[in-house]
């Protein structure tokens, strides 16, 4: 009991406190400082999950499947496209706006998003998504409820974002944008082979650390299928779940967070996956006497959900499919005919 009392105590301090401090946000400097502690430190496991399956939301979406099926990366690279896509984002998302590696991690975004014809209302959808679904997702499986500051916190942070990739009429709201998210999923989330090749292969490196792969069809498959909204479970050829196993599933997430709200002391650091220096980023801008990056100074992943990708580090420029990453095909390149 004295434990309990200690670790509600020590929540108290570091999260209901300094909710009730803070004025409500109106800058992206603010918006960032809130949103970090609310991702990164009081709701990492809720918001990482949320995250993923709000990317793999966004594969229900013929016209969004298409697009990333004619990569292959999803398909055959599916672990590289998860770190590539999950690196890039926290790095917009773990620094502030006016850093340069935050900015360099946009531009990077956007100039693999370039490469391919995408509609306006496709990347607003995408970027819904990420506003809503970590919203969603510690409402519905966080161990506390979600403050309106956080949620106008998140908000701000993405619009800021969306703004930077160009997209427009973003919804002036959190409320609104998820009513555009609910719209636009009743209007275009149908089936589609492509997505459900995307699915198999996402859902594969997402159970890909459990043991015993051969009953991962029979057991796990229908978690995954549970945790999936029926639309979504529609569009992705998935069979249907009985309510049974559905409640189930919630239940499990359900104790994981009575077990975060009683038992678990809260942290006082955000649990951040790229390093936190501007410093580190500038020194993989460094050119060597012929103008090429040296290929010793990298920036590293201080943890990785699935494989390690980039057990050598990696450069925010050099992020994404091969073939849009000129830097990283003439660092390769040279280095084969070294080889030779």
């Amino acid at each position: 009991i004295l434990y309990v009392q200690h670790v509600h105590h020590k929540r108290k301090i570091i999260t209901n406190n300094y909710l009730h401090s803070i004025p409500d946000p109106t800058t992206t400097e603010e918006a960032h400082e809130i949103t970090m502690k609310f991702m990164f430190q009081d709701f990492p496991f809720v918001a990482t999950k949320a995250l993923e399956f709000g990317l793999f939301k966004t594969y229900g979406v013929p016209s969004i499947a298409s697009t990333l099926n004619s990569t292959g990366e999803l398909t055959d690279k599916a672990n590289k496209r998860y770190d590539d896509t999950d690196i890039i984002i926290r790095e917009f998302m773990e620094h502030p706006p006016s850093s340069a590696r935050a900015r360099a991690a946009v531009e990077q975004m956007n100039f693999i998003h370039e490469q391919f014809k995408i509609s306006n209302r496709d990347y607003l959808y995408v970027l819904s998504v990420f506003i809503v679904e970590p919203i969603s997702w510690a409402e519905k499986f966080g161990y506390r409820s979600v403050s309106p500051k956080e949620k106008m916190a998140l908000y701000l942070k993405w619009k800021f974002i969306g703004e930077q990739m160009h997209i427009k009429h973003i919804p002036s709201s959190y409320e609104e944008t998820k009513v555009y998210s609910q719209t636009y999923e009743e209007k275009y989330m149908r089936y589609s082979d492509n997505s459900r090749e995307i699915a198999d292969a996402t859902m594969k490196l997402l159970l890909s650390k459990a043991p015993f792969k051969p009953l991962h069809q029979r057991f796990l498959h229908p978690i995954v299928h549970a945790l999936c909204p029926p639309l979504l479970r529609q569009a992705m050829g998935f069979p249907a779940v009985s309510p049974t196993v559905v409640k189930a599933v919630e239940s499990l997430l359900h104790i994981h967070s009575f077990f975060v709200r009683h038992l678990v002391l809260p942290k006082s650091v955000a649990v951040t996956r790229t390093s936190v220096s501007d410093d580190d980023y500038d020194e993989t801008q460094i050119q060597d006497k012929v103008g090429n990056a040296s290929d010793k100074r990298m920036l590293f992943t201080s943890f990785d959900q699935y494989d390690k990708t980039y057990r050598n580090g990696y450069r925010i420029e050099e992020l994404g499919p091969v073939q849009f990453c000129p830097m990283r095909r003439n660092r390769d390149g040279a280095n084969r005919l070294k080889t030779q």
